[in-house]
């Protein structure tokens, strides 16, 4: 079995636990959580590489991971029980399809684990990193839809200068859904969208692993979509032109290493200041990865998540 091969979703509803076979469970799902580990570590590189994502979440049939609740069962009953109380597994494509045809009045939520939620983030920002790329920025309206260019570099320059001074999951809350419905024509309106969608399942979840919420970050993916958020608002000043230092970070893609390296740091302080329990006293500036020409993504990523 190839590890990105398409699985029939297990119906655990009707599964008799005697039928339940334990090992063979922990083998399939050891799979999964594989093969969406190399899903998100491809739409990271996008994230803080700057590299195009070789996958797609519209294709990737692969099963969402289940509950930690039900990975972490100390035994078959336990682990059974813990299927049978959580909602049905979902491929990554079935999910994402859901978010991305959300539509704001009509979207019913779905159930997903926090690994489930955290890879389908992760699948937001690989199609916000190539629906907004450089040669397709000036691509995004029809016509007759573009916006006053004067007044949509005055309000652009305003936003970046606010989220230069004051970065947080707040201010983005406050200022993203206006400046985007305004400003952002349909690629960036239907992202946006897709990405509110993403939150409405993430808050309304009947499911939730609550000794496990908050803990890492494959549990607790909130900030990372408050960094796409983020990535998609600068995306989109850089539409309307404007030249403020916060979006010099998004202009490196083919440099030198060094310029890379700068850009990917960039992008991981603007992480580790949207999840404030992290403070200040980090172990990221002292690490032997930091400042790095030949650190990797994960390396970054399991330093600036470290447990405090």
């Amino acid at each position: 079995m190839g590890l990105f091969n398409e699985e029939e979703p297990p119906n655990y509803a009707s599964l008799r636990q005697q039928d339940f076979d334990w090992h063979d469970w922990i083998y399939r799902e050891s799979r999964r959580r594989l093969a969406c580990q190399v899903f998100c570590l491809d739409m990271a590189g996008c994230v803080f590489r700057s590299r195009a994502p070789a996958l797609s979440p519209l294709s990737f049939k692969v099963l969402l991971p289940s509950y930690e609740s039900a990975w972490q069962a100390k035994s078959k009953s336990e682990c059974w029980h813990q299927l049978r109380a959580t909602s049905q597994p979902l491929t990554v494509s079935y999910a994402f399809s859901r978010l991305w045809g959300a539509a704001a009045d009509n979207f019913v939520g779905l159930e997903v684990s926090g690994y489930g939620m955290f890879t389908l983030i992760e699948g937001l920002h690989g199609c916000i990193f190539n629906m907004t790329r450089e040669e397709m920025l000036f691509a995004t309206w029809e016509d007759n839809t573009a916006p006053s260019t004067n007044l949509f570099q005055t309000t652009a320059a305003t936003m970046v200068k606010q989220l230069q001074s004051s970065l947080t999951a707040e201010t983005i809350d406050a200022i993203a859904d206006g400046f985007i419905g305004t400003y952002g024509g349909k690629t960036f309106t239907r992202l946006n969208s897709a990405l509110n969608a993403w939150r409405q399942c993430w808050q309304s979840r009947v499911f939730r692993d609550l000794q496990n919420d908050g803990n890492n970050f494959l549990c607790d993916p909130l900030p990372f979509w408050h960094l796409a958020k983020l990535l998609l608002m600068l995306r989109l000043a850089r539409v309307a032109g404007a030249e403020e230092p916060m979006l010099a970070l998004l202009k490196v893609r083919h440099g030198p290493m060094w310029d890379r390296s700068f850009a990917q740091d960039g992008v991981l302080s603007w992480l580790r200041r949207l999840w404030p329990s992290r403070g200040e006293d980090t172990a990221f500036e002292t690490s032997e990865y930091a400042g790095s020409e030949t650190n990797c993504v994960e390396s970054l990523l399991t330093v600036l998540l470290r447990p405090t």
